[in-house]
């Protein structure tokens, strides 16, 4: 043989369409699942084109503002900042000895 498929019949032993054995399903998914999984991608794409042709101004300062709300490690690097800043090394030193 040179490579190439003689008959329908030798085509079919080399690629067959029947139910996958190991998974008892066919192969490929019927028409009707086929047009369902289309209309579904072309409903994203029509999704994903609207919010690309109208995109939402994103201030990323907004985004995470409050985001530490209420956590004890935060408030604990403000206090820490606000010493440094204020010159006031006992604070430091009391972190040091920890």
């Amino acid at each position: 043989m040179d490579g190439k498929l003689n008959t329908e019949q030798e085509f079919r032993c080399r690629y067959p369409s029947d139910k996958n054995s190991s998974l008892g399903e066919t192969p490929m998914a019927t028409n009707t699942s086929l047009e369902e999984r289309i209309a579904a991608v072309e409903a994203a794409i029509f999704e994903l084109q609207k919010q690309l042709a109208n995109p939402q101004p994103t201030n990323w300062l907004q985004q995470i503002t409050g985001s530490f709300k209420d956590e004890p490690a935060f408030e604990e690097v403000l206090a820490l900042g606000r010493a440094i800043r204020q010159g006031d090394e006992s604070v430091l030193e009391a972190e040091d000895e920890q």
